[in-house]
């Protein structure tokens, strides 16, 4: 089911404040690297994993699935994603 607003999103190229960014994000939508995953942690928002799956070795795909363990984080592979898919798992997180 398609959701009842229309979004435009601009991401912007680079951010250099993360701490007011997570402060004002209710879902982080992220890779899993090492440190974007230490950082989600640190700050306990709710997140959505996409793993970069040619990484050395998949690392972001086993750290996605170790915090999907350790805080209830949504993995959600590349093969996987779509916008309808995405709006879902969101929707589902913030309860609409």
């Amino acid at each position: 089911m398609a959701p009842a607003f229309s979004a435009s999103l601009s991401p912007p190229l680079f951010l250099h404040e993360m701490d007011m960014t997570y402060a004002a994000t209710d879902v982080v939508v992220s890779r899993a690297g090492s440190v974007a995953c230490t950082e989600i942690l640190v700050t306990g928002k709710p997140a959505i994993l996409i793993p970069l799956p040619t990484i050395v070795d998949d690392h972001q795909t086993k750290n996605a699935y170790i915090m999907a363990d350790v805080m209830g984080a949504r993995v959600i592979t590349e093969d996987e994603l779509d916008s309808s898919s995405l709006t879902c798992i969101i929707d589902e997180i913030v309860g609409m």
